[in-house]
């Protein structure tokens, strides 16, 4: 074995990997043309496939399952199949030799490694405390289950006994010989979505992802990792704030999480295979938030940890940041004392120290789920804060005036939306037009003056607004979207879905969709484009809605997902369209690989510019090109400085 260095090119870093004697590539061998044998993956825990339901009753019970271990895999489309047994991969790091396993997926060798830690127990004295990396050892990490999953709303599938506060734990899966190749791979880091108070990294399962990436010749590792989330990650007021200033406390500790994981990803991702200086962070909603937030991060400093970007169904100037003292933070965090019997004084915080981890968790989830039951509300209590304070390393201001000055880091990127983001998000018992009025108020509208002549300066924004977005029910969501033979299709644009006939559903999914997802995706996009158009990006919009989806939702929030992962058990669709799952992943995969999703071939998707604004229509395998000026006064006038004064984001 030869020794050979591995650069890392950050500030102030320098780490050594220890490569082994490069050899040609030649996958090691799955299937019927292998040697003899099965491909026996070690044995774990197992439980039922878990499929989504086509309307589920609570958007947290399905945003987020169980964790599942890599036994859960579901069987469907051969994910594991005929091969060898093989050794179990060791792979040694700073913090100590790690030992995973390796099995066939889709007939590819893949190697993971799961529930690495990232971070040092977050535990006693360290809650609500930023996180610190693992030091140097010569720990043996058996890495071949998941970690414990940060603490959330227990559901049926989802107990309890698998939660922890001690959960920080990063996994790894790459080709099984991408440790012994010359050149690095690419690496692919998932930010798990599910609204900062549910998610966890045992959800997505991207050794599908990996496999793809390997018969298209273009091999590529997968990362994903848990953060704090709740209570545990998200806990502002102005004891909190405090606390942060003194330095025995932080705020917006999960996006903190998320970027000590990237850390560790510099540091140690040359040892499994991959290239350091080709890393692409993505992540669908508060995980795309995230993702955008590491591009707000130290005032668009990404202080190398990542090249490239991919944001499902958020973009920077899409999340909310409230002042760690708003009346809605200040309420939420009395809330919480007082359910746990803490006061609500200065000792506030050392109390919520030493409350048991169970009860706390409970309580937070509980919280969140207070917020989001059904009929949904769409707000939710645990969510990043401003900042500026403190040190300003996240949000000095708004994400979306730091997205107007520019303030963000520029690098190749992807964003787009589903075509009915809103679905799952509208409440479904909005009667008439006040009823409305009323949800949108309280879900959005962070200007609480009392003032009499700023609530009329509200009232007239508001009512304006209310005419962009009618009460007609035919100009709801979800839209109107033809169906074909792999795609259901919505037709009957009148059929308010709820009663009475003047129900608001539609209206309210479609404000909600223009709020949070396609007003900020688009604007950001045009300043980008036209701040730096050395830089390239591109945007979707996915409209498959597979066949036995629920019309009343269309193609919903999180659709996408399915088609870049492909099928497994924790995220499953009966009726996935798999050339267009393909084509997608060959797109994601070249992104990752050379910053050009159209650089695999198959697909032709221009960038966005000023002048063309094209983006690209996912649907089937009628894949079109489309112009991003659909309903162009709406979304202007949702993030004008005006409305970007009044609301929470």
């Amino acid at each position: 074995m030869l020794p050979r260095l591995c650069f890392l090119l950050q500030v102030c870093a320098l780490a050594s990997c220890v490569l082994g004697t490069p050899t040609p590539h030649v996958p090691l061998p799955c299937g019927s043309s292998g040697p003899p044998g099965r491909c026996n993956p070690h044995p774990g825990p197992k439980g039922p496939p878990i499929h989504p339901p086509g309307l589920p009753k609570r958007l947290l019970e399905w945003l987020v399952r169980r964790p599942v271990l890599r036994d859960d895999l579901a069987p469907a489309n051969n994910i594991s199949g005929p091969s060898v047994n093989f050794t179990d991969p060791r792979i040694d790091i700073k913090q100590g030799s790690v030992i995973g396993y390796t099995e066939c997926v889709d007939d590819v060798a893949i190697s993971s490694f799961l529930g690495i830690p990232y971070a040092q127990p977050t535990t006693g004295q360290k809650r609500f405390t930023k996180p610190e990396a693992v030091p140097e050892g010569n720990e043996v990490i058996e890495a071949k289950a998941y970690g414990r999953i940060c603490w959330q709303v227990v559901a049926k599938n989802y107990p309890q006994e698998m939660m922890d506060e001690d959960c920080l734990t990063i996994n790894v899966m790459a080709p099984a010989d991408a440790h012994l190749r010359k050149k690095k791979l690419p690496v692919m880091v998932w930010h798990h979505g599910g609204g900062f108070t549910t998610g966890a990294s045992t959800y997505h399962n991207g050794s599908r992802l990996v496999a793809e990436s390997v018969k298209l010749g273009a091999p590529a590792i997968w990362v994903n990792f848990n953060y704090r989330i709740n209570a545990f990650g998200f806990l502002s007021s102005s004891q909190v704030l405090a606390a942060a200033q003194r330095g025995e406390a932080g705020l917006n500790l999960g996006l903190y999480d998320a970027r000590l994981a990237l850390r560790w990803v510099q540091e140690n991702i040359c040892k499994f295979g991959g290239d350091p200086q080709r890393v692409m962070i993505f992540g669908q909603s508060a995980g795309a938030y995230a993702v955008a937030s590491q591009l707000l991060a130290n005032g668009g400093d990404k202080e190398g940890l990542f090249q490239s970007a991919i944001m499902h169904s958020g973009s920077p100037g899409a999340g909310s940041a409230l002042s760690p003292t708003h009346p809605r933070i200040e309420a939420t965090f009395k809330n919480l004392t007082q359910m746990v019997n803490c006061p609500d004084d200065e000792t506030s915080l050392q109390c919520l120290r030493e409350t048991d981890q169970a009860l706390l968790g409970n309580v937070s989830a509980i919280i969140a789920q207070n917020f989001n039951d059904y009929p949904l509300l769409g707000y939710w209590p645990w969510q990043p804060v401003q900042d500026a304070a403190v040190d300003g390393y996240w949000f000095s201001e708004q994400p979306t005036n730091l997205v107007n000055k520019g303030q963000y880091a520029y690098v190749p990127m992807i964003t787009g939306d589903c075509a009915d983001e809103g679905t799952f998000f509208a409440a479904h018992d909005l009667q008439n037009a006040s009823a409305f009025d009323g949800w949108f108020r309280r879900i959005a509208l962070a200007d609480v003056s009392t003032d009499p002549e700023q609530q009329s300066r509200v009232d007239g924004l508001l009512e304006r607004l209310y005419e962009l977005v009618p009460d007609d029910v035919t100009q709801g969501s979800p839209y109107f979207n033809a169906p074909t033979n792999v795609s259901k299709g919505i037709t009957n644009v009148s059929d308010p879905f709820y009663q009475p006939e003047t129900n608001q559903y539609k209206r309210a999914a479609r404000m909600f969709s223009t709020w949070r997802y396609e007003a900020a995706r688009r604007k950001f996009l045009r300043l980008f484009v036209g701040a730096h158009p050395g830089t390239p990006a591109w945007t979707y919009r996915f409209a498959q809605l597979d066949l036995q989806i629920n019309a009343a939702i269309g193609t919903a929030h999180g659709s996408e997902i399915v088609y870049i992962l492909g099928n497994t058990s924790t995220i499953n669709s009966k009726g996935l369209y798999t050339p267009l799952s393909k084509l997608m992943q060959r797109a994601w995969i070249s992104f990752a690989n050379y910053h050009d999703p159209t650089a695999l071939g198959q697909l032709d998707w221009p960038q966005y510019t000023e002048s063309g604004r094209e983006m690209i229509q996912f649907k089937g395998l009628n894949v079109t090109l489309i112009r991003d000026d659909y309903q162009e006064e709406a979304l202007a006038f949702m993030k004008s400085d005006e409305m970007s004064s009044i609301l929470s984001s």
